[in-house]
């Protein structure tokens, strides 16, 4: 059963935005990886 706030409310939505937030946190350090790691790589080929 989900978790309820002070007021007995389910907390649905805000569960829902936290795995919105952390999918979207994790796609952006997967392309800022994506970015520098060629970047990294061109400069040990020079």
């Amino acid at each position: 059963m989900p978790p309820k706030d002070t007021e007995g409310n389910f907390l649905i939505g805000k569960e829902k935005f936290d795995i919105v937030h952390d999918l979207l946190v994790f796609l952006a350090e997967e392309i800022i990886t994506m970015w520098t790691e060629p970047h990294l790589v061109d400069s040990k080929l020079s």
